[in-house]
């Protein structure tokens, strides 16, 4: 038993909800941000992406890109609950939508397409399963058991970043992350 639990120590673990975030050309949808000096480490554990509109619309097919940044400001915070109520997330980890990005690199980390089309009840179309398969499917991003997770050391954030010339579609973007000392 105590060899499992020298293996296993459960990092402190926080879920961050964005939800019904309107598309746009080159919009931040969603930013993470571990300020310099923060003292802490933050480790991206999975991002799930979620087409949420239900009313009609005619939707597009939007390009996401997940990019490293150095920083970001304006735009709405978010905050990201604790799975444990008695862990609290350092002030100087940061989520945004709609937020300026600074630094974004040229490579992206992961892309990827969904149509911003609306989904809903009656006749299965292709966003009706996409829906489905979004909800609980592959997510967007998760670590897997032989890799490191998207590492986010002190000055350094990630952008999940919508590059569709629209503004007809909402996800719902769901992200799970860690936090531990530098």
């Amino acid at each position: 038993m105590a060899i499992s639990r020298l293996l296993y120590a459960p990092k402190k673990t926080f879920h961050v909800t964005l939800t019904n975030i309107l598309i746009a050309q080159n919009k931040s949808m969603a930013s993470i941000v571990n300020a310099g000096g923060s003292g802490v480490i933050v480790k991206i554990q999975e991002i799930r992406l979620v087409n949420s509109r239900t009313a009609a619309t005619t939707g597009v097919v939007a390009e996401f890109q997940l990019k490293r940044i150095t920083g970001h400001s304006a735009g709405t915070n978010f905050t990201p609950v604790s799975s444990d109520s008695a862990d609290t997330l350092s002030g100087s980890v940061t989520v945004k939508t709609g937020a300026t990005v600074a630094g974004e690199s040229a490579a992206n980390m992961k892309r990827a397409q969904w149509s911003s089309d609306e989904w809903g009840p009656g006749t299965v179309d292709v966003e009706a399963q996409d829906h489905t398969q979004q909800l609980t499917g592959e997510p967007l991003y998760s670590v897997r058991p032989e890799e490191k997770p998207i590492t986010l050391r002190p000055g350094e954030g990630m952008s999940l970043k919508q590059v569709a010339n629209s503004v007809n579609g909402t996800f719902d973007i769901f992200i799970v992350f860690t936090e531990e000392a530098a």
